[in-house]
């Protein structure tokens, strides 16, 4: 069994984020484990998760979106499941305007659904 546990902050640099990309990989790839799990906030705010695809394709020009993506283009080409599809895990209040801020920022990605 391989664990591994995540956390990209969304300060994170192109090469930074190429680098967790390969990591990642190189995770699912490995022929020595059958079983891998990946825990963690991956702060991709852009993904929807319920259809696996980005949220807003209108943005798929901007740099952040782009790079949001590549992870998910990782999971579908390695066909990597996860978990969470729906669900709340950050709640924030917006100072400037009051309002609450929802999203679903953590994730747990594994390599076979009869893991879980």
């Amino acid at each position: 069994v391989a664990i591994a546990c995540v956390y990209r902050s969304p300060s994170l640099n192109k090469k930074q984020d190429q680098q967790l990309l390969s990591f990642l990989k190189g995770i699912f790839i490995d022929k020595s484990t059958s079983a891998k799990f990946c825990f963690g906030d991956f702060n991709l705010s852009q993904v929807s998760w319920l259809s696996g695809t980005i949220l807003d394709q209108t943005s798929a020009g901007n740099e952040m979106v782009l790079r949001q993506k590549k992870y998910l283009d990782l999971v579908h080409e390695l066909g990597i499941s996860w978990l969470l599809t729906n669900e709340i895990t950050r709640r924030r209040i917006n100072n400037s305007t009051g309002t609450l801020n929802e999203s679903l920022l953590d994730q747990l990605l594994f390599s076979d659904d009869g893991l879980v």
